[in-house]
Order: structure tokens, then sequence, then C-alpha cells
């Protein structure tokens, strides 16, 4: 029972592992938001990275901002197709736009460092608060004296429940706002500007470095992450 206890105690830990990032190269900080720029001949790229920390206990994933300007008399196309990675010299893909919508990824808190706080409604709480009917014991296991036993505790139905739906509420409506701000299939004609969020799972990730390489026309912009553990 202990070696059981002590393995999940471990799978805890490493799924719960958190990432330092720190970009290089920045040009300036906009409200706590590091700003990366580029300018070649054809286009003009801004980078934008807002989280110091990813993974964690919730796994949060790194997304960054890419703006893009057309400055050749040309039109661009340009995608998530455009963006190729690589960490430690090995290839890693950020999501699609259809990638993303069919994840379960939660990324409210990497909105949050963005300075986008998602907004939810409040939840009606039926039940009083001193309503006998919302509470019951349940029992929950406890590790206790080098083995689990079965401990006790109050239940309260309507205030967990409503907790539960923010919690989801919150979930939903980050997912909605990313998904609209999404880099998705742009034609960029002579000073067009475009720009989206890009996301990378934290399960893509580990600590090294991390090259981020954006092709425009004939350009290829560049963008350099040292990925630390915590």
């Amino acid at each position: 029972m202990k070696w059981i206890f002590s393995i999940f105690v471990l799978i805890f830990f490493v799924g719960c592992s958190s990432l330092v990032v720190k970009p290089e190269n920045i040009l300036a900080y906009n409200n706590g938001i590091a700003i990366i720029q580029d300018k070649k001949t054809q286009s003009k790229i801004q980078f934008e990275i807002a989280q110091e920390i990813i993974g964690g206990f919730d796994n949060i994933p790194l997304i960054i901002y890419i703006t893009i300007e057309n400055l050749s008399d040309s039109n661009i196309l340009f995608s998530t197709d455009n963006v190729s990675m690589f960490l430690n010299g090995k290839s890693i893909t950020p999501y699609s736009f259809n990638n993303f919508i069919s994840s379960n990824i939660n990324i409210s808190q990497a909105l949050y460092d963005y300075g986008i706080e998602v907004t939810t409604k409040n939840t009606n709480i039926i039940d009083p608060f001193f309503n006998p009917s919302s509470y019951y014991a349940y029992p929950i296991p406890i590790f206790l004296n080098g083995g689990f036993v079965m401990a006790y505790r109050y239940y309260d139905y309507s205030f967990a429940r409503a907790n539960i739906y923010s919690v989801q509420s919150t979930q939903y409506n980050a997912r909605q706002f990313l998904i609209a701000h999404y880099l998705r299939k742009n034609t960029l004609k002579k000073n067009d500007v475009k720009g989206g969020f890009i996301l990378i799972p934290r399960s893509n990730l580990k600590e090294g470095n991390m090259i981020v390489n954006v092709k425009v026309g004939k350009d290829i912009h560049t963008l350099k992450i040292n990925l630390q553990k915590r």
C-alpha cells in the first residue's frame, strides 16, 4: 500500500510541475506583457507573451499572441500553418484552430495573465444556509498511520454546486473568448495587420530552448524562449 501511495504522490507532483517562461530580445513591456518585434523587407511581426509561469496543477498551456503586418505589394496568406516550433531541436506543433476547439484545455488563468478577466454570472443558491437538507455526511479516504482509513465530513450541496457552476462557466467563457481571437486563416493585403493567439499545451513542453519560426511570404521571423524548471 505504501508503494502505491508513493507512486501516486510522484505522478501528482510530476503532473503539476511548472516551467518558467523567459523570452529573448524583449523590446518593452506593456502592462506586464513582454513585447518582441522583428521587421524584414516584406513584413513586420510582433510577439506578445504575458505568462511567466506555465503548467502547475491546472496544466496551464503556453499561449502567444502574434501580430503580422504585410509590407509587400502582394497578398499574403497567413495562418497557424505558417508557424513552426522546435524544442531542444525537436519539432513541436501549436494547436490549429480545429485542434483547440476540440480540446478541453483550461485557459482561464492563461488569459488572466494577459489582463483578460472572464466574468461569470452569479449563481443563485436555492437552499438556505441553515437548511439541514443541504448537509449530509460522506466518507473520504485519508492516509493515516501507514494505511488508508475512512473519515467523514459534511457536504454543502448548494454552495458546492454553485462553485462548480461558477468554475464551469468561467472555463466556458474563457474558451469562447480564445476561440474568437485564435489565429485563423487570413489574407493580408498591403499594410494589412492581422493577429491572433496560438496555444501550445503543457504536455508538449519541457525544460529547454524553444524556437518559434513564423513564415510570412519569403520572410522568416524567429522568437526564442527559454523554458526553465521552477
